[in-house]
């Protein structure tokens, strides 16, 4: 690192400066590692109310791209998984009376 010997600041390489807002303030804590990746985004950047920690906040107030893919609850999961077992035993009894596939859908929904 080096030192900015008239402001006494501490200058960067250029891959590692901290990004800015458009208003050159650094939106949150958590934002200063955005230019290196090691940032992990604010879950509430994106809701209506925005983020109360601000300035303080741990995570990064930048914007990361597409969301991952929330996980359903427990509950879902299981309902979905019993459908699925539920669907299966009927193709398998459907093809056991042999008979073709082509009704299938009609049968089961």
């Amino acid at each position: 690192r080096k030192v900015d010997e008239e402001n006494k600041d501490v200058c960067l390489p250029p891959s590692l400066e901290v990004p800015l807002d458009e208003h050159d303030i650094l939106p949150s804590a958590g934002s200063a590692r955005h230019a290196t990746g090691d940032c992990r985004p604010c879950a509430f950047m994106d809701k209506e109310i925005g983020c109360r920690g601000g300035l303080n906040c741990n995570y990064c107030h930048f914007e990361h791209g597409g969301r991952a893919r929330v996980r359903p609850c427990k509950g879902k999961r299981e309902r979905y998984r019993k459908c699925l077992q539920r669907f299966q035993a009927e193709i398998d009894a459907y093809i056991a009376c042999g008979r073709p596939l082509d009704g299938i859908a009609d049968h089961i929904l």
